[in-house]
């Protein structure tokens, strides 16, 4: 998708329509999400929106705003995969996929710890009773996990290869800097950006 707006469209124009792009698309599946699981239209409308522009804050930042989808995406391909739809196994793995590769690591890594810790809930909120179908969700995301990091290698090998060649090479290592970036808290800003956690020494 990014190579067709960058491909038809000045930089500056596809960058704004891409950012535009993702926050729909974000919102889109919020409220597909919302209505999946009985809320009323009303409700997955007014969902959707504040999911969108809760995230609009961070417009300026192509890769951060293309990572907007990633978690209603999980989330709907969890439910419905738990209904029975084995189809969406393959949309979530292959679109959070893609996802990964336009979006920027860090939220990233924000996302799927906060999409791991919600499967937990999944079947508690299903009503399902057994540990059987209590683990279905965690299970599916694992499965879904898989087929993103394989998309992901793509990026991340590359990444690997030349970052020895990058600028940050003559300065601080890229790992050991990268080893004290994210926090378990991270996962919970993701839903309330504006939670002020302090840091813990």
């Amino acid at each position: 998708i990014h190579y067709l707006f960058f491909r038809y469209f000045n930089v500056y124009d596809a960058y704004h329509w891409l950012a535009f792009f993702s926050l729909l698309v974000g919102a889109i599946l919020v409220f597909h999400f919302l209505r999946t699981v009985k809320i009323g239209l009303l409700g997955a409308y007014i969902g959707g929106v504040v999911y969108a522009f809760s995230n609009w804050r961070m417009a300026y930042d192509l890769p951060i705003v293309s990572v907007v989808p990633f978690i209603p995406l999980i989330f709907l391909a969890l439910w419905k995969m738990l209904d029975g739809s084995r189809i969406w196994l393959f949309i979530g793995g292959v679109g959070g996929g893609l996802i990964v590769l336009a979006g920027h690591y860090h939220y990233l890594l924000e996302a799927l710890a906060a999409v791991a810790l919600s499967s937990v809930f999944l079947g508690w909120m299903r009503g399902e009773s057994g540990w059987k179908k209590a683990f279905r969700p965690i299970f599916y995301f694992f499965l879904m996990s898989l087929i993103i990091g394989g998309i992901a290698l793509a990026r991340f090998i590359s990444s690997l290869v030349f970052s020895e060649y990058s600028v940050r090479a003559g300065g601080v290592s890229f790992w050991s800097f990268a080893s004290s970036g994210l926090s378990w808290f991270d996962s919970i800003q993701f839903f309330s950006p504006y939670l002020e956690v302090p840091p813990i020494a």
